[in-house]
């Protein structure tokens, strides 16, 4: 192939190249303009500790943040507890005022009317004590439907029973079941934040 042959050639891959390497540059250029990209959404403006970043837990990669989440199981707990105390006792004088044992009948259908009300408001409010204490930020109705799933099982379990010695046992167990479970599903359920400085 003679120079004259090869000529066009070399002029047609001359023009395919400069338009790609100008829309290169062009990119590059933009690129370099452009306001960086936030890599995380931050919320707040308290600062405490290093929070890790995905890149790996060097100093470089840690940002001055606070993460904010469930309160300690201490405090859900002694929040269940609470509650649970306040449901047991509300729950119990109003099971015997519905079904009118204060006025009539013996003191065993008294008695069994103030437990079977206990337990209908240590169901509703060892979950609401829990969910208060961690400032309504977990899912009440999810631990409220565990919570009253654990009092009709251990109750319909110990009247099958019916033995005096393993009844009372499994039915002290219902109001430390509902704490335990209500604390996990609270903790679980929580939203996950994080709050950094300016």
């Amino acid at each position: 192939m003679t120079t004259a042959n090869r000529l066009p050639l070399f002029v047609l891959g001359l023009l395919i190249l400069l338009p790609t390497g100008a829309q290169a540059q062009r990119i590059s250029t933009v690129v370099d303009h452009a306001d960086p990209v936030p890599q995380t959404p931050w919320v707040g403006t308290h600062h405490n500790y290093l929070l890790e970043s995905s890149a790996g837990d060097t100093p470089a990669n840690r940002l001055p943040g606070i993460a904010s989440g469930p309160r300690s199981g201490a405090t859900l707990a002694f929040g269940g507890l609470v509650g649970g105390a306040l449901g047991f006792f509300a729950g119990g004088f109003s099971g015997v005022a519905v079904c009118g044992c204060s006025s009539g009948g013996g003191e065993y259908d008294a008695l069994e009317a103030f437990f079977l009300g206990a337990a209908v408001g240590t169901a509703v409010t060892i979950p609401l004590g829990v969910h208060l204490s961690n400032h309504l930020e977990g899912s009440y109705l999810t631990a409220l439907a565990v919570s009253i799933g654990i009092s009709a099982v251990a109750l319909a379990a110990a009247f099958a029973l019916d033995d005096e010695t393993a009844s009372p046992a499994l039915v002290l167990m219902i109001p430390v079941s509902q704490i335990i479970s209500s604390v996990l599903i609270e903790r679980r359920t929580t939203p996950r934040t994080l709050v950094v400085s300016d």
